[in-house]
């Protein structure tokens, strides 16, 4: 993040500042923003950007090293109190601050920081709210790169989804037909043709089994895809490429020439 974008939102915002606050992991949208990926920290850490001025960390002595090469003053401490002391310190003058925080939890990706420690903040003297509309902006907008490397990715997936659809209606004409399961592999050799990665095979489903947007269909408990069967492909993946996007499709199709006005 850049420090001028940042408080050039803050002020459209009309906020006197974010503080992102992380302990061993738990706020990993902190760690990313800040830049702080693979750093072995076991304390708990804030830092500060004020709409107006430099930024300030507030660190554990021990691990002050780790934040040496960011953007702001550094102001260790070591104990409770002096942690307490150089945050109210930190925060003087500042009403209004964001924090990943979400009223009543009602966005949960966004929603890391402790019921303690946003007390804590509070009882100095802040009103805090939520930090979901700056995270959109800084960790959840694409670039025109990521966005031609999405299209890309779902042009694949379309031309997998057609392939998908002939092999079903191949096996059906020859009255062998295809399983839940072979018909994911399918899709999967496909999606190494195409060059792209998934953290998950797709989802092949036929009748009864549709309705489980878990289904994993397997080797050893998979059904037979027949004739009047209805088919759901819940299928996703990206380029192999980094800061690639991700592309994700749902498709059901009715294996018969009529297609019925109720199906159960």
């Amino acid at each position: 993040m850049q420090r001028e974008t940042v408080q050039e939102q803050l002020a459209k915002m009309d906020l006197d500042g974010w503080l992102l606050y992380d302990f061993q992991g738990l706020n990993p949208i902190a760690r990313k923003l800040v830049g702080l990926r693979g750093n072995l920290l076991t304390r708990r850490w804030f830092y500060w950007i004020p709409r107006i001025g430099e930024p300030a960390i507030v660190c554990h002595r021990i691990e002050q090293h780790e934040f040496q090469s960011l953007d702001g003053r550094l102001h260790p401490f070591k104990s409770w109190d002096d942690m307490i002391r150089i945050l109210k310190e930190v925060l003087q003058g500042a009403t209004t601050i964001a924090m990943e925080y979400s009223p009543n939890g009602s966005i949960p990706y966004v929603s890391r920081i402790d019921g303690g420690t946003l007390e804590m903040v509070r009882n100095l003297g802040t009103r805090v709210i939520s930090s979901a509309d700056l995270v959109q902006y800084f960790e959840a907008r694409w670039s025109r790169a990521q966005f031609q490397m999405h299209l890309e990715a779902s042009r694949s997936l379309m031309r997998i989804l057609e392939a998908t659809f002939e092999k079903v209606k191949a096996s059906l004409g020859v009255g062998c037909g295809v399983t839940e399961y072979e018909l994911q592999q399918f899709m999967l050799e496909r999606y190494v043709e195409e060059g792209l990665f998934t953290f998950s095979a797709p989802i092949v489903a036929a009748n009864q089994n549709s309705g489980n947007p878990h289904y994993e269909p397997s080797r050893e408990n998979s059904l037979p895809i027949r004739k009047g069967h209805f088919l759901l492909v819940d299928f996703w993946a990206k380029l192999k490429k980094p800061e690639a996007v991700y592309a994700d499709y749902t498709w059901v199709a009715f294996l018969d020439e009529d297609i019925p006005d109720r199906y159960c």
